[in-house]
């Protein structure tokens, strides 16, 4: 009976010790569960405007595209012409919002003496929108003729277009991630 009283208090410090490091454990496994996911959350939030910018940017080069399928010689005098100068505005606007999401390479190397959003390299993203913009930019307002092959140039310019954003948002890395903690999450 005395040798219990001895090692009674030695066995509940024991017991509360396993219970402890037990609870820590799991702790930290929820701890890192938690940041995991905060993680994932910061990175979704983080590109979620470049992502929105992106989807109006490709709406436009769409919209490019089939501008190149009107025959100006059917619209009403000088339509043709304001559709051009306003996708031509728009995808102008975009190219410069693009610049906000999409820093130049290299920008205290080359042009120096301009601006400091346009000096450097332009990611490859905007250099295709900056294409389109051309495109756009030199279609016919009196003859649909030349404005068809363009069509084609426009269209291969936004898929690399959205390669490029797909890369830089690196979309399956991201949805492998998100379906990656959801499983952990339904498993918890």
């Amino acid at each position: 009976m005395e040798l219990i009283k001895d090692y009674l208090p030695i066995g509940i410090a024991f017991l509360g010790l396993v219970i402890s490091v037990i609870s820590l454990r799991r702790t930290r496994i929820s701890a890192k569960k938690e940041r995991k996911i905060q993680v994932a959350t910061h990175v979704h939030t983080y590109y979620k405007d470049i992502r929105k910018w992106a989807e109006e940017t490709i709406a436009e080069l769409s919209e490019a595209a089939f501008l190149c399928e009107l025959d100006p010689k059917r619209m009403p005098d000088g339509e043709f012409y304001k559709k051009r100068r306003s996708a031509r505005a728009r995808l102008s606007t975009l190219l410069d919002q693009g610049r906000l999401f999409l820093p130049n390479l290299k920008h205290d190397i080359i042009g120096t003496w301009k601006e400091c959003a346009y000096r450097g390299l332009r990611p490859a993203a905007l250099d295709y929108l900056s294409e389109v913009y051309d495109l756009v930019e030199s279609l016919d307002y009196k003859n649909q003729t030349p404005n068809k092959p363009k069509r084609k140039q426009i269209v291969d310019a936004k898929r690399k277009f959205v390669s490029e954003i797909q890369d830089i948002l690196d979309v399956r890395r991201t949805t492998k991630e998100v379906r990656r903690l959801a499983q952990e999450i339904q498993e918890a």
